[in-house]
This record gives structure tokens, C-alpha cells and sequence, in this order.
């Protein structure tokens, strides 16, 4: 009850990257320079619906995670302004350890990372965004088997193929990964071998 979880983040375009604020103090600085790129979390939030109007209901495809991610972005886009109201405390149960969570939640945070940076990256940070998503992606895939932490790979692989195919919605488990992905997947491997073993 004591400890603050989350005190604010924002969208790093150039580095497809979340920063998290650490401290109330340093969102007001991070929301004085980059008010637009402000992300609130899905646990507690309100819209008006004046904004929803102008943005339509949340993304189907992502059917859970980044959703909240990518409807900021959009009020954005739209002009609207997301704030954290830090007179206001909710209480979330939060599993810090993320290593026991069930192959479905890697495979969702790995598709849906894809689907919200490829659709929500502004013009100038888009040249050679598709590769650059997919280099990353497999980057962090390879570094998953380095570790024999096979499970969590293997659904992340199925969330990179099915956003490749548009594969959207729920997750379906428990399916063979495609020939192509391992493929891929060795390719990225060898192009990324020094990085992988420094």
C-alpha cells in the first residue's frame, strides 16, 4: 500500500520504446516536454466521450494489452491531452515476477507490441519501421532461448507470426510455430550473434 507502481509513462517514438516515470515530480517535468506522448494505464481509466467520438471504442484486434497504449495515442493524434490525476490512489495486484505467467501473456505482449508500434508511429520515425520491429522482436527472442526460457520464446515466435499474418483477437495456444518463423528466426540469429553473446 505504501509503494507507488506506476507513476506515469510516456511513448519514445525514435526508441519504440515506454519511458516510466519514477517520481509525481518527474511526470509534471516529462508531461511539460512531451504532453502528447503521455500514456495512461488501462487498470484506471476514464474518457470523455466527446474524445471516444472522435477516436472510436478500444482496438479489437489487440483484445488485451497495449490497448491502452494505443487509444492514448490516438486521443492524441486527435488532440486530446492524457493526464494522471495523482490526488487519486487505486490498488492493482501486480505479479513483479513476470517469468510464472502462462505462454498466452507472451504471446499477446510480443503480437500487440508489433500491432500498436506499427500502427502509431508518427510519419518521421516510420522509415524502415517494419524491419526495425522485427529485428527487436527476434532480438529478444533469441536472447529468451540463449536462456532455455523455450515456453516464453515459443509463444512470442507465435505472436510475431500471427502479426505478420494479421492473426488478430484472442490467442490461440498450443500451435506448432511455422517452418518460415524458425527460418527467420535463425537468420535473425546469426545476424545478431555478437550482440547476443557480448
Amino acid at each position: 500500500p505504501t509503494a507507488i507502481d506506476y507513476c506515469g509513462g510516456f511513448h519514445d517514438w525514435q526508441s519504440r520504446q515506454t519511458i516510466r516515470a519514477e517520481s509525481a515530480t518527474q511526470y509534471r517535468e516529462l508531461m511539460t516536454k512531451f504532453p502528447s506522448d503521455a500514456w495512461i494505464p488501462g487498470t484506471a481509466i476514464l474518457f470523455r466521450v466527446s474524445a471516444l467520438r472522435v477516436t472510436g471504442p478500444l482496438d479489437e484486434r489487440l483484445f488485451a494489452y497495449y490497448d491502452d497504449n494505443d487509444i492514448c495515442a490516438r486521443l492524441a493524434a486527435a488532440g486530446w491531452i492524457c493526464r494522471l490525476d495523482y490526488h487519486s490512489k487505486v490498488r492493482h495486484v501486480v505479479a513483479h515476477d513476470i517469468t510464472g505467467r502462462k505462454p498466452y501473456f507472451f504471446y499477446l505482449m510480443q503480437r500487440n507490441y508489433l500491432i500498436f508500434w506499427h500502427s502509431n508511429t508518427p510519419l518521421q520515425f516510420r522509415k524502415l519501421l517494419w524491419l526495425k520491429l522485427l529485428s527487436q522482436s527476434f532480438y529478444e527472442i533469441n536472447r529468451l532461448y540463449l536462456k532455455q526460457d523455450i515456453k516464453q520464446a515459443e509463444a512470442r515466435m507465435l505472436g510475431v507470426g500471427d502479426f505478420i499474418v494479421r492473426r488478430y483477437g484472442s490467442p490461440e495456444m498450443g500451435r506448432s510455430i511455422p517452418h518460415w518463423m524458425k527460418l527467420i528466426r535463425r537468420l535473425a540469429q546469426l545476424q545478431q550473434h555478437r550482440a547476443l553473446h557480448r
